[in-house]
C-alpha cells in the first residue's frame, strides 16, 4: 500500500532540496508533486497563459518535465493553473494530474480536493491550501510504506513547517477554515478519505511528523469519550523437535584372505632290494619256484583334508550415548511501544497578546517602541517552544538556528540582536506552559 507524504515550506529553495533528496533516495520524479502560488511577476517555463484550462496545463507540465531530471526538471515543468476562488498557482506532478484526471475539477475544491483525493485528511488539506495561498511551497510524494518515514525525515531536515502550529497562528489572526467537504471522482460526497481514481490505488497518509501533521485519534464508545490503544506484544515460546544431526552407518561383507597351517602326513614307499645269497634250496623254495608267485605290496600316503567351520570371533557393539545440555535461545519479539505525550491546552498552543503585554510595557514601551514592533518577537518565541527540533535543549544550543530562521521569516523586522531578548522571554514562558 502506498502512502502520500505532504509538507509545506516557507522557502522555495528548501522545497527544491527536498525534491533532490527524494530523487536521490530512488523515488521516481513522476511520484513527486510541487505547488505554489503564482505571483504577479512569476512566469513558468514556456510562457504559460494564466487562464489556461487546468487539464491542459497539467498535460503541458507533464510533457515538459519528462525530459528534465531532479528538482530542476520538476521546477521547469511548473505550469500555471487558474483555480476559481483561489487564484493562479504554479504546479507540477501527479497530484495536479489527479485533480483533472479524476474528473473532480476546481468545483470540487481545487487544491484541497486534490489533496483529499490523495489521502490527506480534509482539515489538513485546507491548511496546506491556505499555506500555498499565503506564499508557501507544497511538496507531496507518493511512496511505499517502508519509505514513508524516510521521506518525512527528509522534509523535516529541510525545515518543513508544523502545519497545525501555523494554522493556529492564522486562526489567532482571524482566519477561519471553510470546512469544504471532499467529493469523490463522481461528484458525490465522500465520508472520510476520498476514493482514488480507477487507475490508482487509495493512498494512505504518511506517518505524522513535523512534516505537516501531528497524529490525533478520537474514539467514542457509548456515552463516554474514550481512547483505546491496543498494545500488541509477541511472546517467545521455545519447544523442541528432533532433527538428524549425524550418525554411524555400519556395513558388513565377506572377504577372503590366505591362511596356512602345518600338518604332519605319513607316506609309505615299497623298497625292493636284491641281495646275493648262497644257501641250499629248501622244499619251499622249490615249490615256490615251480608254482610261480605274484607278490603285491601297496603303498599309501596321507593327504591333507581341509574342512572349514565358521566361528564368531568378534562382535561390533553399536549403541547411543544420550546426553542433556542447556542451550540459550535468543531471538527478537515485537512489542507496541506507547508514548504518551501531553498535548497543550488551547491557551498554551495559541499565541495571545495579553500573555506578553505586561513584559512589553515594563521592558520596551518606555523606550518608545510599539507593541506592533515587538509582537513578532513574542510570537516567534512561542513558536520555538513548540518546535520539536528544540525540545529539551538550552537556549544557547539553538540560538544560532533561531536567529537564522528569524532573519528568513521576518526580513523586514528589526535585527535579531534587538529582538532576541523578547524572543527568549516568550520561549521560556511558552515552554513552561507547553511542558
Amino acid at each position: 500500500m502506498a502512502k502520500t507524504v505532504v509538507a509545506l515550506f516557507d522557502d522555495l529553495n528548501d522545497a527544491q532540496k527536498v525534491v533532490n533528496d527524494l530523487t536521490e533516495m530512488g523515488v521516481p520524479r513522476g511520484d513527486i508533486s510541487i505547488a505554489r502560488q503564482k505571483s504577479e511577476t512569476t512566469s513558468s517555463s514556456g510562457d504559460v497563459d494564466d487562464t489556461r484550462d487546468i487539464s491542459a496545463g497539467v498535460a503541458t507540465g507533464a510533457s515538459t518535465g519528462a525530459v528534465v531530471g531532479g528538482a530542476a526538471g520538476l521546477i521547469a515543468s511548473l505550469t500555471a493553473l487558474a483555480i476559481p476562488g483561489f487564484g493562479p498557482i504554479l504546479a507540477a506532478g501527479p497530484l495536479i494530474a489527479t485533480l483533472t484526471g479524476a474528473g473532480i475539477g476546481a468545483a470540487a475544491g481545487g487544491l484541497i480536493g486534490a489533496l483529499v483525493n490523495a489521502g490527506v485528511p480534509e482539515e489538513e488539506a485546507e491548511y496546506y491550501s491556505e499555506g500555498v495561498r499565503r506564499g508557501g511551497t507544497l511538496v507531496s510524494v507518493r511512496v511505499e510504506d517502508n519509505l514513508g518515514e524516510r521521506a518525512a525525515d527528509i522534509m523535516n531536515r529541510h525545515h518543513a513547517i508544523d502545519i497545525d502550529e501555523r494554522a493556529a497562528t492564522w486562526r489567532s489572526s482571524g482566519w477561519t477554515p471553510r470546512g469544504m467537504a471532499a467529493t469523490t471522482s463522481t461528484g458525490t460526497p465522500a465520508s472520510g478519505r476520498a476514493v482514488a481514481s480507477a487507475s490508482t490505488q487509495p493512498a494512505t497518509p504518511a506517518p505524522r511528523s513535523n512534516a505537516g501533521r501531528t497524529e490525533r485519534a478520537d474514539w467514542k464508545e457509548g456515552d463516554q469519550d474514550r481512547a483505546k490503544v491496543p498494545v500488541v506484544e509477541e511472546r517467545m515460546n521455545v519447544g523442541k523437535r528432533e532433527v538428524r544431526s549425524g550418525g554411524v552407518r555400519v556395513y558388513t561383507h565377506m572377504t577372503e584372505r590366505p591362511v596356512s597351517e602345518d600338518v604332519t602326513l605319513r607316506q609309505e614307499t615299497v623298497d625292493v632290494q636284491r641281495r646275493p645269497v648262497d644257501r641250499p634250496v629248501t622244499e619251499a623254495d622249490l615249490r615256490n619256484a615251480q608254482q610261480g608267485r605274484t607278490i603285491e605290496v601297496t603303498e599309501s600316503r596321507e593327504v591333507p583334508v581341509v574342512e572349514k567351520q565358521a566361528r564368531v570371533v568378534e562382535e561390533i557393539i553399536i549403541e547411543k550415548d544420550v546426553q542433556q545440555r542447556q542451550q540459550t535461545v535468543r531471538d527478537t519479539v515485537k512489542h507496541t511501544d506507547v508514548r504518551v505525550e501531553k498535548m497543550p491546552g488551547q491557551d498554551a498552543r495559541e499565541f495571545r497578546d495579553e500573555d506578553y503585554r505586561d513584559n512589553f510595557n515594563s521592558t520596551y514601551a518606555k523606550s518608545g517602541a510599539t507593541w506592533d514592533q515587538y509582537r513578532p518577537a513574542y510570537q516567534y518565541g512561542s513558536e520555538l517552544a513548540r518546535d520539536q527540533r528544540y525540545s529539551g535543549k538550552d537556549w544557547s544550543a539553538f540560538e544560532s538556528d533561531a536567529r537564522r530562521d528569524w532573519e528568513r521569516k521576518y526580513p523586514g523586522a528589526s535585527t535579531w540582536d534587538k529582538m532576541k531578548d523578547g524572543v527568549r522571554y516568550a520561549w521560556e514562558r511558552a515552554k513552561t506552559k507547553v511542558s
